[in-house]
């Protein structure tokens, strides 16, 4: 087996792995949600369409270029294939992307009065970056869906998707997991203080020194 064909062999079993475990920690559920690795600046693996992630074998996942053209991999691809480029092309140190279907980060990002999440405790700046857009609602698969993603991820972790659900990348499908989870807590936390009065924000000077150590996890 050539070196590229291993390589290409471990990023199925990792996504195969990957969607499994976002339902098993409920953040999706059916065949919701999607998830990419990038191998290179011009080829990514993403989950396919319409597949059950418990039945979804490694011989499903589909790779495509950088033009969103698929280079090999007998299913359909994920019809949010063009938000998963777009992330990668603007955001060189990303190389992994899951995007759930979480019912928190639903809740969190329907609710009236809310353009971001904002910082409230220590994870959301260590591990996102700090407070967390809202991306503007838009059919499921669009590029204009694709283009608001992308436009208020920022240099973030995370961004929640309006009526959606939530995205969390990473430098790679362990630490993207990881960002989406913490996002999804994130949400729990505001909407747990909703009902308590309202959220109180981190001390603005505690956030630079916490945005630092984020950084660096992208060596940025």
């Amino acid at each position: 087996m050539s070196d590229l064909k291993e390589i290409e062999q471990q990023v199925s079993e990792k996504l195969v792995w990957a969607g499994q475990e976002m339902c098993r920690k409920k953040l999706t559920s059916g065949t919701a949600g999607n998830i990419s690795i990038k191998i290179s600046n011009d080829l990514f693996a993403i989950t396919p369409s319409g597949t059950n992630y418990f039945t979804m074998q490694p011989k499903d996942i589909v790779f495509l270029n950088f033009k969103d053209e698929v280079v090999y991999g007998d299913k359909k691809p994920s019809i949010e294939k063009t938000m998963h480029r777009m992330i990668y092309q603007s955001r060189q140190e990303v190389n992994a992307i899951v995007h759930t279907h979480s019912t928190n980060a639903i809740a969190a990002a329907s609710s009236r009065n809310i353009d971001k999440l904002p910082t409230m405790e220590l994870e959301m700046v260590s591990y996102l970056g700090g407070d967390i857009n809202i991306a503007d609602f838009a059919p499921a698969g669009s590029l204009q869906l694709a283009n608001n993603v992308q436009y208020k991820m920022g240099d973030r972790a995370g961004v929640l998707l309006r009526n959606h659900g939530a995205l969390g990348v990473g430098i790679d499908i362990e630490s993207a997991f990881t960002s989406t989870e913490i996002l999804e807590k994130a949400c729990l936390i505001y909407l747990k203080t909703l009902a308590a009065g309202g959220p109180i924000r981190m001390p603005a000077d505690f956030v630079p020194t916490g945005r630092r150590k984020y950084l660096a996890k992208f060596n940025r």
